[in-house]
This record gives C-alpha cells, structure tokens and sequence, in this order.
C-alpha cells in the first residue's frame, strides 16, 4: 500500500480496510449522506478544521500498515 498524503483522494482512503472506523473514531467523517467527499485528504481535513492534519495522516498510515 502506499503511504497516504494530503493529495491521495478520499474515495480511495474509503477503499482501505479499517479507514473510515479510524477516521471516524478520531472526529473526522470521509462521507456524508450523499457519498464520499470528491476531493483530497489535505482539502477535506482543512475543511473539517482538523488541527495537525500532518499528524492526523501520519497516525492514518502508521495505523493502516499495522493492519497489513
């Protein structure tokens, strides 16, 4: 898997095993009642006023790959 960056889109994210149970347990939600946000991470965390969003992914892809 490669790591995920601000860039990597969040429907792809959503394609990842125990991505949106992380997510959502860490207050930010990849979906709304219509579908996934089309846009990046980088883009849908700003938009979510997460504040360490470099933190936020590196804790993503350490937890991710501990699944693998």
């Amino acid at each position: 898997m490669d790591p995920i960056t601000r860039d990597t889109l969040v429907e792809k994210i959503m394609d990842m095993p125990g991505a949106i149970s992380y997510c959502v347990k860490n207050g930010v939600s990849l979906f709304t009642c219509s579908g996934g946000y089309p846009c990046s991470l980088g883009r849908l965390l700003a938009d979510r006023g997460v504040p360490d969003p470099d933190g936020f992914i590196a804790d993503l892809n350490v937890y991710l790959g501990g699944r693998s």
